[in-house]
């Protein structure tokens, strides 16, 4: 939930994800796309409960 654009999905060739790669492949992938709050739990609550923190 912290990854950011780490990973191959993003064209990163940095790093070696290949279980992220495959499951970004089967997947909805978001190349622009915000969040409510910088941190971690709430965004997460706020992803879960569709409520503005």
């Amino acid at each position: 939930d912290d990854g950011g654009f780490e990973s191959g999905a993003y064209n990163n060739s940095a790093i070696a994800t290949p279980h992220l790669d495959a499951l970004a492949r089967r997947s909805l992938l978001f190349r622009n796309a915000f969040t409510s709050v910088s941190s971690c739990s709430p965004s997460c609550a706020s992803l879960l409960t569709g409520l503005p923190q």
